[in-house]
């Protein structure tokens, strides 16, 4: 481990498993070797666009690509475009190969054509709202190099504006996973990246069977948790950082709810397709009771379990102070407490309004938990106020209560609540 943090390589055998350990743990970030030579044939790239309709967009995006690009391959998809011509002479106008569909099946049917197009080891897919800068790929082909990484997404950030919404997006974008590279994996602190931007080894993608053309919404997270499930790595790298702007058409406050609305719907046909994986909340068996207790008025009960599993920790991690052993405990179960606080104002809120208007006992926590986990966002986010706090709870709310409804929307669909439902953690795992 000196060595490595002295800038020594990782040797192979042992010290490469222990590195693989670290990295998948979430504990150390790759940093390969991103020299030219090692860059060459195997790391080529074509870069896929899928686009419906939006010419302007398109113009942009494709203007940016063919300026970072150079003369590699761009491959446009039209996805059954009202007017096609228009498409058509923007894809000739940029030096870009276009593939007509002759009606639209969604981003993934588009991305999967554009995909079988491909005759490149590497593959980049920019959807038509997306600028990228030059340079936006030299942080993540040669992450693409290592053991078994099969996918890796860039940043994608939200331009701010004059607006509230627009300084709100700016901050809290869907797409915006944070300044902090990561692995992505199901029920890790990155759980999905999205396909606005996404780089990924050809073959294994093909392998994959591609998007799933059944979904509509959530089809990225679905390919990332197949390619997981599969034992490929997929790895988030904000080193690289492109910009998202959101379409003319979804500019409008009810556009702008419609969409939030619409990823929530996702939720059910996730979980269906990666059992376990989509639960509003992780919760051990321990913090359940503590909250439970806490919620119906019992604070001595809940300070009891406390207590408890306070001194169980310390017992279990002998050669620790007590003094660590009881903070890790008392923060286990504060964020426990945090998620489930998340989950009544999102996934959870109808069945929260039905207990509110039913038990008066119950209203002063669950106001306490619609608050609080957005105070907290805005506190930790490190960034300027943007954003007044009053708008910003605001905007949390109704995003909350459009992606929630989005949530129960999908689970009377599928038939199943599901997606609905906590769960324990595996086996091994604290909350």
């Amino acid at each position: 481990m000196e060595r490595w943090i002295g800038g020594g390589a990782v040797r192979a055998g042992a010290e490469s498993a222990l590195a693989w350990r670290l990295i998948d743990g979430g504990l150390l970030n790759p940093a390969p070797d991103a020299s030219p030579p090692q860059l060459d044939d195997a790391a080529a790239l074509s870069i896929v666009v899928a686009v419906f309709a939006r010419t302007r967009e398109l113009d942009v995006c494709l203007g940016c690509l063919r300026q970072a690009h150079g003369e590699e391959r761009i491959v446009v998809v039209d996805d059954g475009s009202p007017d096609p011509n228009a498409i058509a002479e923007i894809a000739s106008r940029h030096r870009a190969e276009l593939i007509r569909r002759p009606s639209s099946g969604g981003p993934a049917a588009a991305r999967n054509a554009g995909l079988a197009a491909v005759r490149t080891p590497l593959v980049a897919f920019i959807d038509s709202d997306v600028e990228v800068p030059p340079g936006w790929d030299e942080p993540l082909r040669p992450l693409l190099l290592l053991d078994r990484v099969a996918l890796v997404a860039p940043r994608v950030a939200a331009p701010s504006g004059p607006g509230i919404r627009d300084r709100f997006d700016a901050e809290r974008s869907p797409l915006d996973l944070g300044p902090d590279a990561a692995a992505v994996r199901p029920s890790g602190r990155v759980s999905y990246v999205p396909a606005a931007a996404l780089v990924g080894r050809t073959e294994v993608l093909r392998g994959l069977g591609g998007f799933d053309e059944d979904m509509r919404v959530g089809e990225d997270v679905d390919l990332i948790w197949r390619a997981h499930e599969a034992g490929w790595r997929v790895r988030y790298e904000p080193a690289s950082r492109v910009l998202h702007r959101e379409p003319f058409e979804r500019r409008g406050a009810l556009r702008w709810v419609a969409r939030r609305f619409a990823y929530g719907t996702s939720a059910a046909a996730l979980e269906a397709r990666h059992p376990g994986a989509v639960r509003p909340v992780v919760i051990s068996a321990w913090s359940a009771p503590v909250w439970a207790a806490a919620m119906v008025g019992h604070p001595v009960a809940a300070l009891s379990v406390v207590v408890v599993t306070a001194l169980g920790m310390a017992r279990k991690l002998t050669g620790v102070p007590w003094r660590i052993s009881t903070a890790l405990a008392l923060r286990g179960h504060l964020q426990a407490g945090e998620q489930l606080a998340r989950a009544v104002v999102r996934p959870w809120w109808p069945a929260a309004l039905l207990v509110a208007c039913w038990s008066r006992r119950a209203r002063r926590p669950l106001l306490i938990a619609v608050a609080v986990p957005h105070v907290l966002d805005r506190h930790r986010s490190g960034r300027p106020r943007r954003v007044p706090l009053v708008p910003w709870v605001g905007l949390h709310l109704a995003d909350d209560a459009a992606y929630g409804a989005g949530v129960w929307w999908g689970a009377l669909r599928a038939r199943s609540v599901a997606a609905l439902l906590p769960r324990s953690p595996a086996r091994g795992v604290t909350t």
